[in-house]
């Protein structure tokens, strides 16, 4: 698959940016929405797990990170779970 996932500093915040590629990595776009990228499936291309960026919530997306699906929120007895 020419898909591709990964993940960069923003060069003024020095906040991670999730980015997509779907051209082998020849060009990259960050996913819509401002989420962290926490992993992606290899037996489903499309199938991407991330947060955001608060860390309320663990998400999965099934079209490349264009929507996101609420799978688990964060227990009112943390403070705070960000990427792993």
């Amino acid at each position: 698959s020419l898909i591709r996932y990964g993940v960069e500093l923003d060069p003024e915040s020095y906040e991670p940016v999730a980015r997509r590629s779907i051209d082998g990595g020849a060009t990259w776009f960050p996913l819509p929405g401002g989420y962290r990228l926490w992993g992606a499936s290899r037996q489903r291309t499309n199938t991407v797990f991330g947060a955001p960026l608060n860390g309320s919530a663990f998400l999965v997306s099934e079209d490349g990170g264009t929507t996101w699906t609420t799978t688990l929120t964060q227990p009112a007895s943390l403070q705070y779970f960000g990427p792993f």
